[in-house]
């Protein structure tokens, strides 16, 4: 929603939390595929195991790395990774996967979330800062506790035609576009809509093939060319299996803290559209009124 990639730096500032209610189980997680312990080098990765089936919401397949080395859950909801100083300390969203330790590349799939995005124009890091205060202006001024990770969206890569001879567009054109997001820890936190250029939507699931990092702030590609290159490196070894999305980053931890984020790729089985029939187009939602860049729901929220 990190981070480190999204986890900017000051993306996570210190933000009230609701402390999760103790008795609450924690986030399934599959059991880990026993396979060598990963390289120090993320591009230089052991053998991996292959997965053919996407893991149910929530879960967690283990591809490589070290099978023993599993996050822990706290009982305010964040994570702790035995045997380190790596300390999560928001919350995940309900349902959501535990995080992946760093160097380990996994097999995950998250259940439908609803976020506030918030998308801008230039350079990685510029547009990590420039949407911080967007975001944090929405999940406070609805008393929204925040949570982890914060996820940011890589564009998609441009694709240059050295053929062209046709003038260049202006350079605000050509800006790759940054989209990074506060999720919400429950979708009765808030209705979707939008809250002046802050949008909140709900996401749909999503199976992703993710590593994780520990070695500073993820902005954009050219911050994890090994880890993109291990990613593509598994998917390509699995034919089973295709790319499904663009990349993208969540950034578990905030200032003062160590860094711990991941890169994802989302992915599917190459079946999967032909086991699935076309959706119904769906009918227009009903109008939500806006005032005062405030939207009200047309539907009651709903209820856990």
């Amino acid at each position: 929603m990190n981070m480190y990639a999204v986890s900017l730096v000051i993306l996570t500032v210190a933000v009230p939390v609701l402390a999760a209610d103790p008795s609450a189980a924690p986030a399934p997680v599959a059991p880990a595929v026993p396979v060598a312990p990963a390289a120090a080098n993320p591009g230089q990765a052991p053998a991996m195991a292959a997965a053919t089936e996407a893991p149910k919401p929530g879960a967690a397949v283990r591809i490589s790395g070290d099978a023993k080395l599993q996050p822990e859950r706290t009982k305010e909801g964040g994570y702790t990774l035995p045997g380190t100083r790596l300390r999560i300390t928001a919350p995940l969203p309900d349902g959501y996967p535990a995080p992946t330790a760093p160097g380990a590349i996994e097999l995950k799939t998250y259940p439908s979330v609803r976020r506030a995005e918030y998308t801008v124009a230039g350079e990685p890091m510029a547009a990590m800062f420039q949407s911080f205060r967007p975001l944090y202006n929405h999940i406070t001024g609805r008393k929204i506790p925040m949570t982890s990770p914060v996820e940011m969206d890589f564009p998609a890569p441009t694709k240059t035609d050295k053929s062209d001879k046709a003038e260049k567009k202006d350079a605000a054109e050509q800006a790759p576009v940054w989209k990074v997001s506060f999720l919400y820890r429950t979708k009765d936190l808030g209705p979707t809509g939008t809250d002046g250029k802050v949008t909140i939507v709900d996401t749909a699931e999503t199976t992703v093939v993710a590593i994780g990092i520990d070695n500073g702030i993820v902005a954009g590609p050219d911050t994890v060319v090994d880890e993109e290159a291990a990613l593509r490196k598994w998917l390509a070894s699995q034919p089973q299996w295709e790319q499904a999305g663009e990349l993208r980053s969540f950034g578990y931890t905030g200032p003062g803290e160590l860094p711990w984020s991941e890169l994802q790729l989302p992915v599917r089985r190459k079946d999967a559209a032909a086991k699935t029939p076309a959706a119904p187009t769906p009918a227009a939602p009903a109008a939500e009124a806006k005032t005062d860049g405030k939207t009200t729901p047309a539907q009651p929220a709903e209820k856990k």
